[in-house]
């Protein structure tokens, strides 16, 4: 070969490979030159990685250069590798082709550097996890990492600013970061002996209850006025709540606030001379129509089993002292009356969606009552993703001839991705219809946007809607 060299290829191909693990390209080099040849030293290249099993080499004599491509790329990939030797000015060129569909676990995504500077000495490797408020730069503490595989998921629950994670092979990971009054933080990273860091800078929530006063003070009329007759009052009661009317379906109303209505003729009843003789009282026969039984649970012979879905709102939001713990009372109160044949599930959402309880007995009280007395607020209120599981649930665990009906409790502030109100009124509207699964709402909280979503979404679903602004709610609903 010209320049004094034989080599056994220039050019290596990998094709498709699936579960990528740095293959070597391997050449035979033989030394025709006549005089001695030395190969120079390369550079350091986070991507390529170069060796000789001998670096001088007699005439005649020859060698293995092994040559290896690092990335954490997918796809097509063509990489030049220029190697020079002492008797000539012009490198000789290696080229490694191919195209990564996957990688092995114990894929290198740089080259390790040959003095194996900042690693770990024997098996494994540290990677340190460090988090920071994004505007302040200073570090943070108390949250909760969830570190999760294709075949694992781990929590911690850090008390510093820095976590070391000690790992034994790299890999590609899931992280989220999660801390009370700042966004949830999440990241999908190949992790592996030379990405030795990763920082969260996370960043703080918008004050959801300053936004619900504003909406609130937004919606009072200047001038008082009576919101069914549009007329104004002399006196007005504000609701501080900002609680919508019902809507009245048939039309009637009466004004329990006043019981002196026009429209309401009151006498007083005429005293009448009965004598001394025995009046007979007629008393029509009883018939078992009581909401409950003796030990407090519903009565069978009035409601159908259930399969009921709690879907809870457990988002940054519902951390109010009128919210999450009104919450878990009515959720409380409505266990008690369950009966063993009633089905239960339970469902959680803030950043993600989780089902906490799936399909137990009525009467695994202690096990419902758990579940709803851990629940913490934080994160994202991802509700439309909350309410596509409690639908697949109703139908995985549907009852025939029974009620099958999904519960959500909630402020009603939504912050799923490509969320709209009127895409969910259709689903609830279809669900309803076509696979007979009610929606039931308890609304908590003050903004009238919010607890007009909740009605409606009710109405839709063809379901109940109660608020909760006050403890003695809870026990009613």
């Amino acid at each position: 070969m010209a320049h004094g060299q034989e080599v056994s290829s220039t050019v290596q191909n990998f094709g498709n490979v699936k579960q990528w693990n740095n293959p070597v390209f391997e050449v035979s080099y033989t030394n025709t030159s006549g005089r001695s040849q030395l190969f120079l030293p390369i550079r350091y290249q986070p991507d390529i990685g170069v060796s000789f099993s001998k670096e001088r080499l007699a005439p005649g004599e020859s060698t293995i250069i092994q040559i290896q491509y690092y990335t954490e790329e997918f796809g097509r990939f063509s990489q030049d590798v220029a190697v020079f030797i002492s008797t000539q000015n012009d490198p000789i060129t290696f080229t490694l082709r191919g195209n990564i569909q996957s990688f092995h676990p114990d894929a290198f995504t740089m080259c390790p550097r040959i003095d194996n500077s900042g690693l770990v000495s024997g098996p494994g490797f540290n990677h340190t996890i460090k988090v920071i408020d994004a505007d302040t730069k200073k570090p943070l503490t108390d949250y909760e990492i969830v570190i999760a595989t294709k075949s694992s998921k781990e929590t911690i629950q850090a008390d510093k600013s820095t976590v070391i994670l000690k790992r034994e092979k790299p890999g590609f990971y899931y992280i989220k970061v999660d801390k009370e009054e700042y966004e949830v933080s999440t990241i999908d990273k190949y992790i592996n002996r030379n990405t030795s860091e990763t920082v969260f800078a996370l960043k703080r929530e918008p004050n959801i209850e300053e936004e619900q006063k504003e909406d609130l003070v937004a919606r009072v009329p200047e001038v008082p006025v009576d919101i069914r007759t549009e007329t104004p009052v002399e006196e007005y009661d504000a609701d501080e709540n900002g609680e919508d009317e019902d809507e009245e379906e048939d039309g009637e109303y009466f004004d329990w606030d006043n019981p002196n209505n026009e429209e309401i003729a009151t006498e007083e009843p005429e005293e009448q001379d009965l004598g001394d003789e025995p009046i007979a009282i007629a008393v029509p026969e009883t018939i078992d129509t009581a909401d409950f039984t003796l030990d407090g649970t519903l009565n069978t012979s009035k409601y159908a089993y259930n399969h009921i879905i709690f879907l809870i709102d457990v988002s940054t939001s519902m951390r109010n002292a009128d919210k999450l713990p009104l919450l878990q009372a009515s959720m409380l109160q409505m266990i008690a009356v369950l009966r063993p044949e009633d089905q239960v599930s339970i469902i959680t959402y803030s950043t993600e969606a989780v089902v906490a309880v799936s399909n137990v007995s009525g009467a695994q009280k202690t096990k419902l009552n758990e579940a709803i007395s851990v629940l913490k607020a934080r994160g994202q209120s991802y509700g439309q993703e909350g309410v596509d599981m409690a639908y697949e649930l109703a139908k995985e665990h549907f009852i025939t001839d029974g009620n099958n009906e999904i519960i959500l409790a909630s402020d009603g502030f939504f912050n799923s991705k490509n969320f709209s109100e009127n895409k969910l009124y259709r689903q609830a509207l279809y669900q309803r219809k076509m696979v007979n699964v009610r929606l039931s709402t308890i609304a908590f909280g003050n903004s009238t946007k919010a607890l007009t979503f909740m009605e409606t979404l009710a109405r839709k679903g063809n379901g109940s809607f109660i608020r909760i602004q006050e403890g003695k709610d809870s026990e009613a609903v």
